[in-house]
């Protein structure tokens, strides 16, 4: 349900703040570049008009992720950002200093969900238009010398000088890149034992919602023959290899055993969450992919995950001599005429 705060926002130096802002300061300027009303407009418009919660006003939600991704900030690290900061409080329109958070963090993870790349190329039109046709109103219109306004010419003769006009009107720059993920540098090893550690939470899980008895799935001794080979400064193929099998071999145990005190269950929609459901589909995903490469002795399988957390994240080879491959999705960005415009992305 769509609730609208009112957007005339407490002038400047009038307003409640208990001190006098810098009309300097970059937050203060940035307020007056974007057109919150379009932009408030175009996000209200994926919304009901009567139905559902109410929503959070969009001028701060906006405001808020344009703040953290300015400033490269966490989920939660932005909300708190945002309760110290009255400069960035008030680039969000509020109309006077508030010490509790505007929103909690997890309304990122809602509006991740809701909103897709079409829907934030329109929000990047929106702000370059709105800014372009200012630029141009600003600008002073082109004086027309008399002599020309005397002259008259034929359609032929303007059809030939509008011929010999150049079309370039600058330059593009254009490049793709990789967009990295905050996530550990995966090793089969690491992601084995992190997919065991799921795995055993989950037969606690459901060991205790339906009283049954939990099984024995090793995890002690799984535990000291992962640490025996991690803390080895140096670890040969050899070692490594017949760790990975090792691990293999408990993930594979541990599914069995998932499987068997599920199989009273047709419907485990009550025990687990839909969270928990992933992570069991994403780590008998991996467990296939991992057994595969084992036993092919290969390194690279077809749509390789390596995070259990981010299932789409995938690697990219890039060649580079610090790190010759990367973690995150592939962008396709232009500049022109000091504007960025990003025209691709997938992972």
């Amino acid at each position: 349900m769509i609730r609208v705060n009112d957007q005339n926002q407490v002038q400047l130096f009038t307003s409640p703040f208990e001190q006098e802002l810098d009309l300097e300061n970059r937050w203060v300027k940035f307020l007056k570049v974007l057109p919150w009303d379009k932009l408030s407009g175009f996000y209200y418009s994926r919304m009901h008009a009567n139905m559902g919660a109410g929503t959070t006003d969009a001028h701060i939600v906006l405001g808020a992720i344009l703040i953290k991704h300015h400033e490269t900030l966490s989920d939660e690290g932005t909300v708190e950002a945002i309760k110290e900061n009255v400069y960035m409080q008030y680039f969000l329109g509020l109309p006077s200093f508030k010490t509790s958070a505007v929103f909690a963090p997890s309304l990122f993870v809602e509006i991740r969900k809701r909103l897709g790349l079409d829907y934030w190329n329109e929000i990047n039109d929106i702000i370059i238009k709105h800014n372009t046709k200012k630029k141009m109103d600003d600008s002073d219109p082109p004086k027309i010398p008399p002599e020309t306004k005397q002259s008259i010419k034929t359609s032929d003769e303007l059809a030939s000088e509008i011929a010999i006009i150049p079309t370039n009107s600058g330059t593009i720059n254009i490049d793709a890149t990789i967009v990295e993920q905050d996530i550990q540098y995966p090793t089969d090893l690491g992601l084995l034992n992190e997919y065991r550690e799921k795995l055993e939470e989950l037969i606690d899980v459901i060991c205790l919602k339906t009283g049954q008895e939990k099984p024995r799935i090793y995890r002690i001794e799984a535990r000291k023959k992962y640490l025996n080979v991690a803390k080895k400064k140096k670890r040969t193929y050899k070692i490594i290899r017949k760790a990975v099998g090792q691990q293999l071999n408990y993930v594979n145990r541990d599914l069995k055993k998932l499987e068997l005190l599920l199989q009273d269950y047709s419907n485990p929609d009550w025990i687990f969450t839909k969270h928990d459901l992933k992570y069991i589909q994403v780590i008998n995903e991996v467990c296939r992919q991992q057994k595969e490469m084992h036993v092919a002795k290969t390194r690279s399988t077809p749509n390789r995950i390596v995070s259990i957390h981010q299932p789409h994240v995938r690697p990219m080879v890039r060649g580079k001599a610090g790190s010759s491959v990367e973690f995150g999705s592939k962008i396709g960005v232009c500049v022109h005429d000091g504007l960025t415009y990003l025209d691709h992305l997938s992972w």
